[in-house]
């Protein structure tokens, strides 16, 4: 079935996929914030702002089914 390697592969790839999207969204932030000459951007809100997309995203999940 699944070996040791490949179980600590996905484990990596998952790990990495969040950490992406939250470097993602922390840059789109600092970026709205630039432009608008904002000055509360900080790690923590990056943190509850992506923490936000994540509940929305599951609770929002659309279930579209092209028959």
């Amino acid at each position: 079935m699944w070996e040791n390697k490949d179980v600590a592969l996905v484990i990596l790839i998952i790990i990495l996929v969040m950490l992406a999207s939250f470097f993602i969204n922390a840059g789109i932030l600092w970026l709205i914030c630039w432009a608008f000459h904002w000055t509360w951007w900080s790690w923590r809100i990056c943190f509850g702002v992506w923490l936000l997309e994540a509940l929305l995203s599951s609770v929002f999940k659309s279930n579209y089914n092209n028959k």
